[in-house]
C-alpha cells in the first residue's frame, strides 16, 4: 500500500468514525457505518497477514542462501555479515580496513553482490548485480585467485593467535579476579581491579578459565536492558566456542538477573580495547561491529551526551514511553535530533537512548526532514515518522 491508498484509508476511517458518533444520525446509518468500519479493519489484518507470511518465506529463503554459501566457504573469519544498505555494509567492512568481505542483498529485485577489499587500507570492490548467491560468490574466487585478497580460516586463526594470547592473558592474571555467579551452563564476571579497562558501562565475562579455550574464541558485546527498558549498560562475553553456547549463557544470565538484552554483536578483543576508555569511540565500535541477534526492538542505543543540543526541528510531538526512540540525523559527526522532545523529557535519570539513525548517505539531509515532516499531521510519533522516513 502506497502513501495515497494509505491516506485514503485514514480519511476514509475518519468519515466513517464522525458517521457513528453523529447522534442526530438515524440508527441505520450509524450501524451501517460500524458494519464498514469492522470491513476496514478485517481487510487490514488479512493485509497484514499475507504481507507477514510474505515477509517470513522471503526472509527464510535469503537466509537458508546464507548459510550455504558459508557454509562452503573457506573465509569464514574475514566475513563481516549481509546487509540491505550499502551505507551499513561499508560502515561492516570498515570495522578491519586490512581486509573483508560481505554480501549486499536487494529485497526488492531479489538479487546479490559481493564486497572485498582488494587490498589493506584501499577502498572496497563488488561484482555486477547477480541473481543468484552462487554466481557473486564465483566473482569473490575469481578476485581471490587474480589478488590474493582474503586469507583463509586457518591463517587468519595462525595469524591472530599470539596477538590475543598476550592480550587475554594480560587481562586475566595482571589485572582481573573471576566471580562465580552461580548459573546453569558456568558463567564468571571479570573484576578488574588496576588499570580498569572499561567504561563504567561495561561488564565482562567468561564462561571458562582455561585460557587456551579463550584465545581461539569470539567476542561477543550485547545491550543489556531493564525491564523497563533503560540501558544498563554493555555485557562483553569472551571465550565462547560458538554463537549456540553464547545464546544459552546469556538467557541463562537474564533469567537469574532479571535483564532483558537487545541486540548481540560480534568484534575483535583488540577492537574493543583500543576504544574501551571513551564513550564516543564504544559506541561507534558497537555500532559499526558484526552483528549476530539483531535488535528485538528494532533500536539501539545512543549515549544521551553524544546528541547535539541544537534544535533544528519545531513540531508537536506524540506523547512518548520508555521505547519510542529519538530519530536522528547523522550530520558530519554531530547526531542532530530531529524527532524526540518529548522522549528525551523522560530521560533524566537515563544515560543512554533508543535511536533510528538516517545519514546523507540514505540520500537524507535537513530540508528532507523538514519537507516530510510538513506533509504529517500532527502530533507526530516516532512510528509514523520513522516508517515514511524509511519508505523514502
Amino acid at each position: 500500500m502506497n502513501l495515497n491508498d494509505k491516506a485514503r484509508l485514514i480519511q476514509d476511517i475518519q468519515r466513517t468514525l464522525k458517521t457513528i458518533d453523529n447522534k442526530t444520525l438515524p440508527l441505520i446509518e450509524q450501524a451501517k457505518a460500524a458494519h464498514h468500519l469492522k470491513n476496514i479493519l478485517t481487510d487490514c489484518k488479512k493485509d497484514i497477514a499475507q504481507q507477514e507470511y510474505i515477509n517470513q518465506s522471503v526472509e527464510q529463503d535469503f537466509q537458508k542462501d546464507v548459510v550455504q554459501c558459508l557454509h562452503l566457504s573457506k573465509f569464514k573469519k574475514t566475513y563481516r555479515g549481509v546487509f540491505h544498505e550499502r551505507s551499513f555494509l561499508l560502515q561492516g567492512l570498515n570495522e578491519d580496513a586490512e581486509q573483508g568481505w560481505a554480501i549486499l542483498y536487494d529485497q526488492t529485485l531479489k538479487q546479490w553482490q559481493i564486497w572485498v577489499i582488494p587490498q589493506a587500507l584501499k577502498g572496497a570492490i563488488h561484482c555486477s548485480w547477480k541473481s543468484s548467491l552462487v554466481d557473486a560468490y564465483r566473482w569473490l574466487l575469481q578476485q581471490q585467485q587474480l589478488l590474493n585478497c582474503l586469507i583463509n580460516d586457518v591463517e587468519y586463526s595462525q595469524k591472530t593467535l599470539q596477538q590475543e594470547s598476550y592480550t587475554v592473558i594480560h587481562l586475566f592474571d595482571q589485572e582481573g579476579l573471576l566471580t562465580h555467579l552461580h548459573i546453569q551452563p558456568t558463567l564468571y564476571r571479570i573484576d578488574f581491579m588496576e588499570t580498569n579497562p572499561q567504561q563504567p558501562y561495561v561488564e565482562w565475562f567468561t564462561q571458562t578459565k582455561n585460557l587456551s579455550q579463550i584465545q581461539n574464541c569470539h567476542v561477543y558485546i550485547a545491550e543489556k536492558l531493564s525491564q523497563n527498558f533503560e540501558f544498563l549498560g554493555y555485557m562483553v562475553l569472551i571465550g565462547t566456542p560458538d554463537r549456540e553456547k553464547m545464546v544459552d549463557l546469556v538467557s541463562s544470565y537474564c533469567k537469574k538477573f532479571a535483564v532483558k538484552i537487545n541486540s548481540v554483536k560480534t568484534l575483535t578483543l583488540d577492537r574493543l580495547l583500543s576504544c574501551i576508555h571513551q564513550l564516543d569511540r564504544l559506541f561507534e565500535c558497537y555500532k559499526t561491529a558484526r552483528p549476530i541477534i539483531p535488535s528485538r526492538y528494532n533500536v539501539e542505543f545512543i549515549p544521551k551526551a553524544l546528541l547535539s543540543k541544537l534544535n533544528l526541528v519545531t513540531i508537536q510531538e506524540a506523547p512518548a514511553t520508555k521505547q519510542t526512540p529519538v530519530i536522528l540525523l547523522k550530520e558530519q559527526q554531530s547526531y542532530r535530533i530531529m524527532h524526540g522532545k518529548n522522549r528525551l523529557q523522560l530521560a533524566t535519570q537515563e544515560d543512554f537512548l533508543p535511536y533510528k539513525l538516517f545519514t546523507r548517505q540514505q540520500g537524507m539531509s535537513w530540508q528532507k526532514f523538514q519537507d516530510i515532516l510538513h506533509t504529517l499531521p500532527e502530533p507526530v510519533s516516532a512510528d509514523t515518522l520513522q516508517k515514511v522516513l524509511s519508505q523514502q
